[in-house]
Parts: structure tokens; sequence; C-alpha cells
């Protein structure tokens, strides 16, 4: 090709051609920009929508089921006190109808009759006889509250320890719960439900009121038993905005109310839900958590028969999300979107007159679209992607059974009761085990150091057969010391807790290095093979079970070089192939073993700093070269490139070094363009110093391979990074 077919080449005529090409690129990816937009904000909207739905379905059918566990405390008091004013049971024969009250139901935990001074016996002032489900064996029942205190006197201080009885017997009282008090007789904090009874006679008066206590023990375990679906945690006010459960056990001991909570935390949505509580409304309300900090949605609903309001917050990051789609929308607007802006940038500055200036300025523009471009992927692939199956070993999706409360692990517990029933096997012994993760160290790039607690919670009869031994799966240098042995307080089951330091040997994907979302798992078997037992994660001993707030983990804890998104407990169906010298039958399904997941992102920045910070230097080097003149000669260009490929091979070893992957990862790619771009620069030298003529490359002094330099290898990088994440 001659110099005037090169500068044919670039005539008036192909100028308009370019333009006319990034019109049409322009204006289809213009439309397909648009179409894709309004197809994703559509779409995020109705799942928005459906979820908010469904989460105002979930808190609403949760107040439902408190309200069936506690309207028949109401019920029984209204009862029994209607039957007294009646006159159908009195002072000598309401203590056994009090205590067949009591005894009706497991959510009871004790009930008085209080009479008013002097209401049952002008020889006593105080007679409220007390009947508990929990009295000590041996233990005389009932006992008199009147001997412990004087519940007719108003609390002076903010206990609020006789309010169930001075707000009813109160001119104008009524019928209702008290607030949460500590009772110091029974040293537990109550609330109680109270209803009048009346006097018999021509004037019949207010003579005492017959109570019920739920212990906030068991009210706490109310909610925390709800399944509020996975990113849920509840809260449960009076209607006057009181705390009675919150996970944060401070709100609930100090009596804080919401109105309180909005003006120390800055939270104006809790004024708006203190007026809902009060008006015993439902709604949704978009939040911002101020116990876990994370961007949320606030269901509330009213629970009927008390007046109280439940509230559930649950955290964005942890409810169910379609990321894969979502990521995929997503990469397909940054490539309409980086087209349209490219093409439109280059028409405003009307790159295809094929004027230097303009070239250059197009050039720069369309080489920060695609590193835009480059950078919306990796925020996309890192937000918007689903973590592997722990230790990197690829599962099927519903391999694994996430316990994201405790009615999922309810669940599975029935399912094997049931199959051993029917085929007349032993029951299983279900064993609580609960871990804390106090430090961890990642050795290299395949093994972690972890370190912690563990403990187990073993029914009484069970310790006496010896301690109980625990295996870790997968783990070497384990070392495991008992720290102690402890009873409940309801001497139901011992506490057995243990230290324990191991080396965990990790199989992570390193095909995306370095924008990993990996996990950890952690496999926890009992040591005795011989007996019927199965461990269970003790979610009775996490406050939060958030998998973003890391229950069982240090706060605070960092792993170099990774963030810890998260953690969670599992049930892994088994995968031994050996019985290991135990006789087990073929038509009975082992239980799953329990593992302890920590979710792990790695830090990226810090990984392309250390390693892209010598391929970026190695390809401004070249760019520089491309803009020598031509009397520079083929041996310093060769000197150069020779120089860098030794950077370049360094560099690329040490990752290599340090991941030991057997495939090839994202990064590695940025390496093999860059070989490619160390190739060409020494032929194209060749290829002038041998004076071969390519009037393309030659035309203006090598102007398109100057201009092209960039957008081509940005492009290449953002190919890749397209086909990689999608």
């Amino acid at each position: 090709m001659t110099d005037a077919a090169a500068a044919e080449a670039f005539s008036e005529r192909n100028r308009r051609r370019l333009k006319f090409a990034l019109q049409a690129v322009c204006l289809v990816t213009l439309v397909a920009s648009l179409l894709l937009g309004v197809q994703s904000t559509r779409q995020a909207l109705a799942d928005e929508s459906e979820k908010r739905a469904e989460l105002l379905r979930i808190t609403e059918e949760a107040a439902a089921q408190i309200d069936r566990i506690l309207k028949p405390v109401s019920q029984a008091t209204t009862d029994l006190a209607a039957r007294l004013t009646r006159g159908e049971i009195d002072a000598a024969t309401v203590e056994p109808a009090l205590l067949a009250m009591v005894q009706s139901n497991e959510a009871f935990f004790g009930g008085t009759v209080a009479y008013r001074p002097y209401g049952r016996d002008p020889s006593t002032r105080l007679h409220a006889p007390y009947f508990t489900r929990e009295a000590p064996a041996g233990s005389q029942q009932p006992t008199q509250l009147g001997d412990d205190y004087d519940y007719t006197v108003p609390a002076t201080d903010a206990s609020a320890l006789t309010d169930w009885y001075v707000k009813p017997m109160a001119e104008g009282g009524r019928d209702g719960w008290s607030p949460p008090y500590f009772d110091r007789a029974l040293s537990k904090t109550m609330i109680t439900h109270s209803a009048i009874f009346m006097s018999a006679g021509p004037t019949p008066q207010k003579n005492g009121v017959v109570t019920l206590d739920v212990s906030m023990d068991r009210l706490k375990q109310i909610i925390r038993d709800l399944r509020l679906g996975p990113g849920g945690f509840g809260a449960l006010t009076t209607s006057e905005g009181v705390y009675l459960y919150h996970p944060d056990e401070r709100l609930v001991r100090e009596r804080k109310t919401l109105a309180q909570i909005a003006q120390e935390r800055h939270d104006p949505n809790r004024l708006a839900l203190a007026d809902a509580a009060a008006a015993r409304s439902s709604g949704i309300m978009t939040h911002r958590s101020t116990t876990t900090g994370a961007r949320s949605w606030l269901a509330y609903a009213p629970v009927p028969s008390t007046g109280w309001s439940l509230q559930i917050t649950f955290v964005r990051n942890d409810v169910p999300r379609q990321v894969q789609e979502v990521r995929r929308q997503g990469i397909w607007i940054v490539v309409t979107l980086t087209g349209f802006l490219a093409s439109l940038s280059l028409l405003l500055l009307r790159a295809h007159e094929g004027r230097t200036s303009r070239l250059w300025a197009g050039t720069a523009v369309v080489s920060l679209l695609l590193l835009a471009g480059i950078g919306t992927v990796w925020y996309l692939a890192l937000n918007h992607h689903s973590p592997p199956a722990d230790n990197g070993v690829a599962r099927a999706p519903d391999d694994r059974i996430e316990i994201t409360d405790r009615t999922v692990l309810l669940l599975e517990k029935e399912r094997f009761d049931r199959q051993r029933r029917e085929r007349r096997q032993d029951g299983l012994t279900y064993v609580p085990t609960g871990i804390h993760i106090e430090s961890m160290e990642l050795d290299g790039s395949n093994t972690v150091s972890v370190a912690g607690q563990i403990w187990q919670k073993l029914a009484v009869d069970a310790v006496a057969d010896g301690p109980r031994g625990l295996v870790f799966h997968g783990a070497t240098d384990v070392r495991v010391t008992p720290i102690d042995s402890s009873p409940d307080a309801a001497n139901r089951f011992v506490v057995q807790r243990s230290s324990f330091q191991f080396k965990l040997r990790t199989q992570f994907d390193f095909s995306r290095y370095p924008l990993e979302i990996e996990r950890i798992g952690i496999g926890i078997d009992p040591a005795e093979r011989g007996r019927a037992q199965a461990l269970v994660p003790d979610l009775d001993s996490y406050d939060i079970l958030l998998a973003s707030q890391k229950p069982g983990l240090e706060p605070g804890l960092q792993l170099r070089g990774w963030t810890i998104e998260s953690t969670s407990f599992a049930l892994r169906p088994r995968s031994e192939n050996t019985r290991f010298g135990q006789q087990s039958s073929v038509d009975l399904e082992p239980f799953p073993q329990l593992v302890f997941e920590i979710g792990l992102k790695r830090i990226f920045v810090d990984a392309f700093i250390s390693n892209l910070t010598p391929l970026i230097v190695v390809a401004i080097v070249l760019f520089s070269l491309l803009l020598l003149p031509d009397s520079v000669g083929i041996k310093e260009i060769l000197g150069f490139c020779v120089s860098l490929f030794f950077v370049v091979v360094f560099a690329h070893l040490s990752i290599r070094r340090s991941i030991a992957s057997g495939q090839i990862f994202y990064l590695e790619y940025f390496f093999l363009v860059t070989y490619f771009a160390l190739l060409l620069v020494p032929i194209n030298a060749f290829r002038r110093a041998l004076q071969v003529p390519y009037p393309l490359l030659e035309y203006r002094g090598g102007l398109l391979t100057k201009v092209l330099y960039w957008p081509l290898t940005l492009g290449i990088f953002f190919v890749i990074t397209l086909l990689k994440f999608y």
C-alpha cells in the first residue's frame, strides 16, 4: 500500500462511514441501555415490593403466634377472677383452683390471688398465696408474697415491682399487663397479667387481683423460636413503647422506650414506630438498624390480645436474593452503557475527522470508560456472587442445610426422629454444641490456624458416662483443653467447655483471584462413634443469628488479606466411605455433620496494588517505547523489552508460588496480555529496522499504533473481565 493509498483509507468518504458507524453504535447501545435499565429497575422494584410483602406477612404471622401463646394467660386470670366474683369459689377453695390454673399451661411461670389488705380475713392484712411450676423438689407451696414485700405499696423507683397489683387496684385501674420487673423473691424478671375480682355484698368493691406471671426468659425463648426467616431478629414493646424483649438486653433491664432510643441514637424511624405501636398498626419501613448498623427493613405488627407491638429487623444483606441474575443484568448494562458513552464521546470530540488532538482526546475518554467498566464489573462480582461450598468443595445447591433459625433445625430433627420411629430404630440424642472463634491466621494460601472455645450441653445423666470427645473434620495439630463443667440453673444439663487450637487445610477456588469470595467450613463430629448421638448448633447461646453479625466470632477479629463477611451453622451430609469399624444399618440415613462456616471476601485492593503495580509500570514503559522516534535503534528497544520481561516473569512466579493454584486465575490473564504486548513491541521495531512496509502502522509517524495502544489493551482486559464474571 502506497502513501496515497493510506491517505485514501482516511479520506472524506471513509470518515463519513466512520461517523455513521459511530452513530449507529451510539443509537443501538442507547436503546439497549434504556431497555435493560428499565427492565432491571422494574424487576428490582417488583422484587422489593414482593419481598417487603413477604417480610410483613412473616411479622404478622409471628405476632399471631405470640398471641396464641400469651392469650391463654389473660383468659385464665380473667376466668378465675370471674369465678371468685361470682362466688363459685371462695377463700377456702381458691388455692386448688389457683394451682390447677398455674399447671394448665407450660407458658405459665406462676400465679397468685392477691387480696387487698384484710380483704380475705379481718385478722390478716396481706394474703397472696403463690404457686410456681418451677418450685425446687421438696419445697413447700404455696408461698406468701406478703412475707417477702408489701405488694400494696407503689414502687418509688423504676423497678415497677408492685405495678401488677397497684395499677389495677387504683381508681380507674383495669385488667392488663404490667411492665417488666425483677421479682426479688423469685430472682426472676417477670411480666404479669392481672385480673380484678370483686367482693360479695350489696356494695361490691375491688377485693384483689388474680395474676399469672410469664418469665422474661420464657418470653425471650418464645420470640427466638419464631420463624423469622433468614435475615431477621425480633423485638417486642408495649403499646407505650417500653421494651419487653430486644437482643440488646440492656434496653429491657433499663426499661427503655422507643422514644428514648430514638433520641439517644438519632433514629427518627423509632419515633414513627412508637406512634405505630400506640395505634396498634402494622407496616414496614426502610431502616438502618442501630443494633447492627446495616441497611434493613423494619416490619412491625400488633399482638392483638396484649396490645404489644412486635418489630422484626430484616438485614438486607441476609435476605436471600437472585444474585446471579442481578449480576448478569448489571454486566449487560455495563457493556451497553460503556459502548454508548464511548461512541457518544468520539462523536462529540469528532475523532472520526482524524485530527491528532481529537484522536488523543478520544483515546483518553475511551480508556477511562473501559477502566470504569472494569471497576464496575469488579463491584458486581464482589457484591452479587454466591460463595462456594465450604472449603471450596463443589456441592449441589441443596446439598447442605443452612441453619438460619431454630425452626429449620427443629424440622430437620423431627424428620430424623420420624424416620427412626418408622424403622424402629433407637432415637438420637441431640447434643447442642457451640463454638466461639477467638483468633484466625492464614498460613500461606491453603492453611488456616484457628483457636477458640467450644462447649456442649449434655444431659445430667449422660455426664456420668464420662467426658465427650470431639473431632474437627480435616484438622491437624489439634489441641483440645477442658476448661470447666457446670450445670445450668435448673440442673437440666451440664455445660462442658473447652479451648481448642488446630490447623485446617482449605481448598480455595483461586480462579477469581484476587476477587475471591470463599467459605471455610469447620466440620465437628463426636469422637464416640458407637453412641446414638448427633451434634446440633447451640442456637440459644447466640442472641442474634444473622450471618452478617458473625455469631460465634470474636468481635473485631481480622484475617490478614481477607474481610470476614459472615458466619453461620449448617448441616452437611456425610461423605465418608467407611463405617470406622462400627456396625450400621443401610436403611438408616446418618445425621448430617455439624459445620461452622465462615464467609470470606479477599481485600482485593491490597492484592491489586502488590500484583498489578509491576504490570502497570511495564504497560506505561511499553507505551513510552512506542513514542520514541525512529532514530532509536532496535538494540535499545530490545534491551528494554528483555528487562521488562524479567520483571513480569518474576512477579508472575511470585504470585504462582503464593497461591499454588492448578488453574489459570483471573489476574493471570493480565500477565498473558502483557507478555503478548512485550512481543509485539520488538516485532514492530524489527519490522521498522528491516524496512518492511506496512503503511497503516506508519501512517503519520505510527499515530494509529500509539492512539490505539490503551483502548486495545484495556479493551482486552474488559472482555476478559466480562467473560470471567458473567
